[in-house]
């Protein structure tokens, strides 16, 4: 949004009937929209001011050469005990100063106070009956007149449309291409140019050369000079101000363009990668599709065992019987065979108890477990059955 170069402090007043006299000091670049703002017809209202509705806007002050210096007298009016230009003047005064005809009072003084007094300020009353009412309710001999400078407007919100407008100073600086000094003639760069605070002055000089202007009588450059286009009184340091505050929203200006362009460029790879992508997943061939699915391995049960087919769903149990009942019948009867023809375990239990005379007697599950390693050295096909 483009700078229009207007800042104003206001006073409220409300109107409820619980709370008459009331006040509210705030900051703002557009009166009538920050009113409406406060009444609740738009949002982003001041939250103090929400339970207090409905305000109307008595005055405000305006011609700030800078929104810094304008938010400055706006925390001075609200907090004037706590201001250096006008605590002094406030000691011994109790209360909060919170009603309409105090900010009225703490205004008259802050104007008297630097630096505001050296500034070219415009007071602009809304309503000439509630200012004159409140201006009657000023103790009298306690507040100070109103300095010579401030100039005193009356009219509504449609009045102040003529300083709310594009500040034709700081679009020139901020123009690219060359620029000339107004006092030497030489060229001069926008980021080192200062300005007249005037809004339709198009005053742009070297630093030097303006200080030059108000160091008339001294080296360092203090005071106030008259502006050698337009006439205005000008105060050295507004004039500082103001050029760094345009210089401050050149950059963010910059940094702003800057990040822009590069989310610009990020879009536009992405956008890119995307319709590289699709083109490669058009144009590439199609996976080979299997018309058959590979064969299965053979199951268990079809594998053969010394040269014989296994049983359907025999066990490793009966099948290590069986196989041991084929060899001790191909080895000749065994001297520990029982009625049916079989090998007794418990008979060669007893014998490897007899044999094995040092040795400690080998329990049942060892038997088994040797019984089983011996069949699995001597058979190939038992062992290649179980793996």
């Amino acid at each position: 949004m483009a700078d229009s170069g207007f800042y104003a402090v206001y006073c409220l007043e409300c109107l409820h009937p619980r709370w008459p006299g009331e006040s509210y000091i705030g900051f703002t670049v557009d009166p009538e929209r920050r009113i409406r703002q406060h009444n609740g017809e738009l949002q982003h209202g001041a939250h103090e001011t929400r339970r207090r509705r409905p305000w109307r806007m008595v005055w405000c002050v305006h011609g700030f050469p800078s929104k810094i210096l304008a938010l400055q007298f706006e925390w001075a009016w609200q907090h004037p005990k706590k201001a250096k230009g006008i605590k002094v003047a406030l000691e011994g005064v109790r209360g909060a100063l919170s009603k309409v005809h105090h900010k009225l009072w703490v205004m008259r003084h802050l104007l008297q106070c630097a630096p505001w007094k050296s500034f070219v300020l415009r007071l602009h009353v809304f309503d000439d009956e509630r200012f004159a009412h409140y201006s009657k309710l000023l103790p009298r001999g306690s507040a100070p007149a109103l300095p010579d400078s401030l100039s005193l407007e009356h009219g509504d919100f449609s009045a102040l449309q003529q300083y709310m407008h594009y500040d034709s100073t700081a679009a020139a600086a901020a123009q690219p291409g060359s620029h000339h000094c107004s006092l030497c003639a030489a060229l001069v760069r926008p980021d080192e140019a200062m300005s007249c605070l005037a809004p339709d002055c198009t005053l742009l000089a070297h630093p030097i050369c303006l200080a030059h202007t108000f160091a008339s009588t001294s080296i360092v450059p203090t005071g106030t000079a008259a502006c050698v286009l337009c006439g205005a009184e000008l105060a050295w340091h507004a004039v500082v101000q103001r050029s760094k505050e345009l210089i401050r929203k050149r950059e963010q200006q910059a940094r702003a363009a800057a990040k822009q362009h590069v989310q610009q460029l990020r879009k536009q790879y992405r956008q890119e990668e995307a319709q590289r992508a699709s083109q490669l997943t058009q144009h590439a061939p199609p996976l080979p599709v299997l018309s058959q699915a590979p064969p299965p391995p053979p199951p268990l049960s079809q594998a053969a065992a010394d040269g014989e087919d296994a049983v359907e769903g025999e066990s490793f149990d009966a099948m290590l019987a069986r196989y041991a009942g084929n060899v001790t019948a191909s080895q000749g009867s065994c001297a520990t065979d029982g009625d049916d023809g079989q090998c007794d375990v418990d008979a060669l239990l007893a014998r490897w108890a007899v044999d094995e005379e040092d040795a400690r007697a080998p329990s049942e599950q060892q038997v088994l477990t040797q019984y089983a390693d011996d069949l699995l050295l001597t058979l190939p096909s038992v062992r290649h059955h179980v793996r």
